[in-house]
């Protein structure tokens, strides 16, 4: 059950405050709607989910937002329940949800990543700082870096 595609169809940015000390960022995707689509380039059946997707990334409190719409194309092998599984009760089945929910993370944050550093915002995932190592016993170990784990945001 792979994803075989995804299009982003929106993209809003808005920056309302400077961030404060211990402000928070959140990153939420949300599955709009989920319909079965033709798609005859796949082969003979050429039928495929169209997940629509919205996230979000909201940096608290009320400092700025970053919604990004789209939409996956997924791929059912087998019996195809995805969409009837989303009639009936507004989630997909649980390996579905997995890959769909990866693929929104992954091109989701590598978006907001990019859109946060153009709105001079902090990143809304933690990216690794090189700093000096310490307790460096010479100057030779002054010159070697070890990764911090603080994170400022």
């Amino acid at each position: 059950m792979p994803v075989i595609g995804m299009q982003i169809t929106k993209i809003e940015a808005t920056r309302k405050n400077n961030p404060t000390p211990g402000f928070k960022v959140e990153s939420v995707p949300t599955i709009v709607s989920v319909e079965e689509r033709e798609l005859p380039a796949i082969g003979k059946d050429g039928k495929v989910l169209a997940v629509n997707f919205t996230f979000a990334v909201n940096y608290k409190p009320d400092i700025a937002e970053i919604r990004i719409a789209g939409e996956i194309l997924f791929l059912e092998e087998g019996e195809r329940v995805g969409a009837k599984t989303w009639a009936k009760s507004k989630s997909l089945p649980q390996e579905m949800m997995i890959e769909v929910y990866n693929m929104i993370f992954r091109k989701g944050l590598l978006k907001a990543l990019s859109l946060s550093d153009d709105m001079q915002l902090p990143p809304p995932l933690q990216v690794p700082i090189v700093g000096p190592k310490k307790n460096a016993k010479d100057e030779k170990d002054n010159e070697s870096v070890e990764g911090q784990s603080s994170y400022i945001g």
